[in-house]
């Protein structure tokens, strides 16, 4: 895999786009060294309803 300029010249500006770039070089900062778990006693959100329970009479159409 070739990470240099790309062969590709923009015809709009008339100049060579970048291709292929290393984004591992720009993430490089974010990365931890230490790895730890998550706290038990974390708050964590509710979980969402996909859907709404229907409740409804027999023989309803909206019965399930």
């Amino acid at each position: 895999m070739d990470l240099g300029w790309s062969p590709t010249d923009d015809a709009a500006c008339e100049r060579r786009e970048v291709a292929d770039v290393q984004t591992t070089m720009v993430y490089e900062h974010v990365r931890s060294r230490r790895i730890e778990p998550i706290s038990p006693d974390r708050p964590r959100p509710a979980p969402r309803l996909t859907q709404s329970p229907v409740t409804a009479e027999p023989g309803d159409s909206r019965a399930r």
